[in-house]
């Protein structure tokens, strides 16, 4: 059999390694059509895309002949291997970009490789049926069998020099050709895979001489007289819910009739941010009130955040809370349960907990979300009448987007899902007289990790790419609307003004939620998916956007911006937390 598979493989030629380059550009072609298709703007970007897509072709095209070209097989077969090694990171480029929206750089690489547990569970629920399992199988074989013909028989066969040298013209073609070179939101579904793959990250760049030995005075702190309540408190933390999943807030889509139906009952935000762009993002900046600008260092957000000053189950834990965090989700993942014990959950619970045993698991091993709610209900029933903060967390929003009953895969279903089941425990919750002494906040962390339509853009702007909601349920609170513009950090303090029995003290960029103590930060910080080294600070009606490059770190010009607002990166980024409480 196996001298059969040989002579087989033997006849195959080494330019079909061609054909799975042509696959992974057919792809990257569609998702830039589908991509097109969203911003209303007849294949725009599939034409750019298209200029990228051949340069990189060419390029390939010529190595291929060089190696070819080279009397020095060993030299042949290195740049062999380096051509095979674009192809692969081509091809999870584009599975990558077609899950998660996103690009494959090596930053990320880094990021997940002590993860491969978790990205290999996450990854088999895109195959989580036999046929699929098989073709994935199938195609990673023939991966491996034509990579291997390719360069063993090329550097078997002979070379030879030859006046006109073969690589030239496709090398010279690539030059010739000026793909796209101004960086906007677009660029991410442009760029051929490599060059996304390599492209410089500023942010990582470390600091030399401390930044901030110039620094002028930090922003001061503003104080107002705490409301010393005691109430219950759940803070409800929907996986990618989004401002344009709502008619209510974005004037675009009817996928949460519930959420809107109680933001008409409650405190609701409708200029409300997210700070960051995914989960562990959205955590540090609502638990602990930080911005989550990342550090110069490798690794995770929570791995950056892991020492706080203070966070909320810190805070109300030393005035007499108990504080849990629940999710249905995996707390190995990214050091997740780690990180929160670190920052006061007393009690935390994930996808281990035996009341889920029996129960249906999708991506992040986690049950869907009418089960986490119904052992919040549980929960909340075994508890003494010490006032709790309890953390929810859902997972069936996340990619890949299927409906954990029906089995659809569409965005829109798995809202609509979520949507349902919240509007369910709200309802337990308003039944069961939580309301009387309890408040519910409900918000995204972060932004679904989709490309913004034109409708979209045109409604939000830039800031369409920060855009969530944020419900405030309880006593006091029925049918009220914050002015101004607010993002996930405030929480923390607006919990603080609330539960805090003295003067309750904040940063200046740090704002206050709550009615009739409303204090809109003056600046707020958030950051874009399209450009990871990019820190937006939001003044008012003004989009300020910062480069983060170390002691270089600065406004983008011509923009410029608040001169404290780069010294409170710095200090972010330095583990100082605000400026105005640590120096």
């Amino acid at each position: 059999m196996f001298p059969k598979l040989s002579g087989l493989l033997s006849k195959v030629s080494p330019w079909s390694i061609a054909l799975l380059f042509l696959l992974g550009t057919l792809f990257r072609w569609s998702f830039a059509n589908d991509v097109s298709v969203m911003l209303d703007c007849d294949s725009c970007l599939l034409k750019q895309s298209m200029v990228h897509e051949i340069q990189f072709l060419l390029i390939a095209l010529a190595l291929h002949q060089f190696s070819s070209w080279l009397n020095w097989r060993w030299l042949g077969t290195a740049v062999r291997l380096l051509l095979l090694t674009c192809l692969l990171i081509m091809l999870i480029d584009v599975a990558v970009l077609r899950l998660f929206g996103v690009r494959f750089n090596w930053q990320e690489l880094l990021k997940f490789s002590g993860e491969l547990v978790a990205v290999k569970a996450f990854t088999l629920q895109f195959f989580n049926d036999p046929i699929g399992a098989l073709v994935a199988i199938f195609l990673t074989l023939c991966l491996m069998a034509l990579s291997l013909v390719y360069v063993v028989r090329s550097t078997a066969s002979s070379t030879s020099k030859r006046s006109v040298y073969p690589w030239t013209l496709p090398m010279a073609m690539a030059l010739l050709m000026q793909p796209m070179q101004e960086r906007n939101f677009h660029t991410p579904y442009l760029e051929n895979s490599v060059s996304a793959f390599t492209r410089p990250q500023t942010r990582l760049t470390a600091y030399g001489k401390d930044p901030l030995m110039n620094a002028k005075e930090p922003m001061p702190q503003q104080c107002s007289q705490g409301m010393g309540k005691s109430p219950n408190l759940i803070l409800l933390v929907v996986e990618s819910l989004s401002s344009f999943h709502s008619q209510a807030l974005g004037k675009m889509h009817n996928w949460t009739p519930q959420l809107d139906h109680w933001l008409q009952r409650g405190l609701s935000a409708k200029n409300f941010h997210a700070n960051g762009i995914t989960t562990e993002d959205g955590l540090v900046a609502l638990l602990t009130g930080l911005a989550p600008i990342p550090r110069p260092q490798a690794g995770n957000m929570f791995t950056q955040y892991a020492q706080v000053p203070n966070s909320i189950p810190q805070h109300l834990g030393k005035a007499g809370y108990s504080t849990a965090f629940l999710t249905t989700g995996n707390l190995s993942f990214m050091g997740k349960q780690a990180w929160l014990r670190g920052i006061g959950f007393q009690e935390i619970e994930g996808h281990e907990h035996p009341f889920y045993d029996g129960m249906p698991r999708f991506h992040f091993d986690a049950a869907t979300d009418e089960a986490l709610y119904a052992r919040a209900i549980q929960w909340m029933g075994g508890r003494s009448a010490s006032p709790y903060f309890l953390t929810l967390e859902t997972v069936s929003t996340h990619q890949p987007f299927k409906h954990p009953v029906t089995g659809e895969k569409s965005l829109e279903s798995v809202v609509r899902y979520a949507d349902v089941a919240m509007g369910e425990f709200i309802s337990k919750l308003s039944s069961s007289g939580f309301f009387e002494n309890g408040y519910l906040i409900v918000t995204g962390d972060h932004r679904s990790m989709v490309p913004t339509s034109a409708k979209e853009a045109n409604y939000f702007g830039d800031r369409a790419y920060a855009k969530i909601p944020l419900l405030i349920l309880g006593p006091g609170l029925s049918g009220q609307q914050t002015v101004g513009n607010f993002s996930q950090t405030d929480v923390f303090p607006t919990l603080m003004h609330l539960t805090d029995k003295g003067p309750s003290c904040a940063a200046k960029g740090q704002g206050n939620i709550w009615p009739g103590a409303s204090r809109e930060p003056d600046c707020l910080l958030t950051r874009r998916p399209y450009d990871l080294d990019l820190v937006v600070a939001q003044c008012g009606d003004q989009n300020h956007p910062i480069k983060l490059n170390g002691n270089q770190t600065a406004y983008i010009a011509p923009a410029t911006g608040p001169s404290h607002w780069i010294d409170q990166i710095h200090g972010f980024r330095l583990g100082l937390g605000w400026l105005s409480a640590s120096r």
